[in-house]
């Protein structure tokens, strides 16, 4: 955690241990310079019937930024930040951040 108790990405192993529990994880991260963010983050749910946009989240993990979007991935991929900005609709500064600390949960997921 940072001064402001806010995690960074040293907190990712803690973050996927509660992930691995089957615990939705909600936390606060500073994805650039200016900016903090909330993330939150669930276990892979199931999926019933079609998704209105498309695609297949089972076995994915959802995840949310507050007031910005919300999408299923494969966190045990490595993510891109082209794609995270396009999903999750982050200004390219800021998805940079989010996609360092997505990858760093995955990693710790494995």
């Amino acid at each position: 955690m940072d001064k402001y108790n806010f995690c960074t990405l040293e907190d990712a192993p803690l973050i996927a241990r509660q992930l691995i529990d089957g615990s939705g994880v909600i936390f606060s991260y500073q994805c650039s310079e200016h900016t903090h963010t909330v993330i939150y983050i669930s276990p892979p749910a199931t999926q019933i019937g079609n998704l209105a946009y498309g695609g297949q989240s089972n076995g994915r993990y959802c995840v949310g930024i507050v007031y910005r979007g919300f999408f299923h991935l494969d966190l045990m991929r490595e993510q891109y930040a082209t794609y995270i900005a396009e999903k999750l609709n982050l200004p390219e500064e800021d998805a940079v951040g989010v996609t360092e600390m997505l990858n760093a949960i995955g990693t710790a997921l494995k």
